[in-house]
């Protein structure tokens, strides 16, 4: 049997592609991300519990929430929850929130 030569993934291409075509969209998403949090108030939102809320993907609310953070939109909570599969989670919680 012959082995085919391995491709290399080039990820800062593939990024780099993935964010020229989630821009058009990028207000509305970090709108549903915020406005999600925002309404869960003091008691904030895990990753986790933003695809639940949001019914969204996590390769999609992740990197949006990372952009909520450095734009300092969303905090972190200093709390904790845990997710689905036992491990613990950062809460979020909108800036306005506290």
């Amino acid at each position: 049997m012959r082995r085919r030569p391995s491709r290399s993934v080039n990820t800062s291409n593939t990024s780099a592609a993935a964010r020229e075509r989630v821009q058009p969209y990028l207000t509305r998403l970090h709108g549903k991300i915020y406005a999600a949090v925002l309404k869960a108030g003091s008691r904030g939102l895990t990753r986790e519990e933003l695809e639940h809320h949001t019914r969204m993907r996590g390769n999609s609310v992740r990197p949006r929430v990372r952009e909520l953070l450095a734009m300092k939109l969303l905090t972190l909570s200093g709390e904790e929850r845990r997710t689905e599969s036992g491990c613990m989670a950062e809460v979020l919680i909108a800036r306005n929130a506290k």
